[in-house]
């Protein structure tokens, strides 16, 4: 069975982009509002979730902070996007659940597969 993965980035070419890259190995759920994610992910229940940190209506962290307000997602992995980053400063970063835009698909898949594993 595949594993799932929740896309949520307010750039509908950033998550079709995922998404294609992405769907022959994973079940993908891309969402292009927050608004609604935590009720989608309650449904979906991801495996691991990628949330964008600059989006109009409630950022990355907040999302990611009501999402783990839910038991039933409390321990889903997240990775997030962010294009406030470059890729050099993406390696300084300590913790490796960020990656720049535009994303490297390869570390992506490297990334998601260390998380879901």
């Amino acid at each position: 069975m595949k594993k799932k993965i929740l896309i949520v980035d307010d750039d509908k070419n950033v998550t079709k982009s995922l998404k294609i890259s992405m769907e022959k190995k994973y079940d993908i759920l891309t969402l292009n509002d927050s608004m609604n994610a935590v009720s989608h992910a309650k449904l979906f229940e991801p495996d691991l979730m990628i949330l964008d940190i600059m989006m109009p209506d409630i950022s990355g962290g907040e999302l990611a902070q009501e999402m783990k307000r839910e038991k039933k997602l409390l321990d889903i992995p997240i990775i997030y996007l962010s294009g406030l980053i470059n890729h050099s400063e993406e390696r300084e970063i300590s913790d490796t659940q960020f990656l720049a835009k535009p994303v490297n698909f390869a570390k992506m898949l490297q990334l998601i597969e260390s998380k879901t594993n």
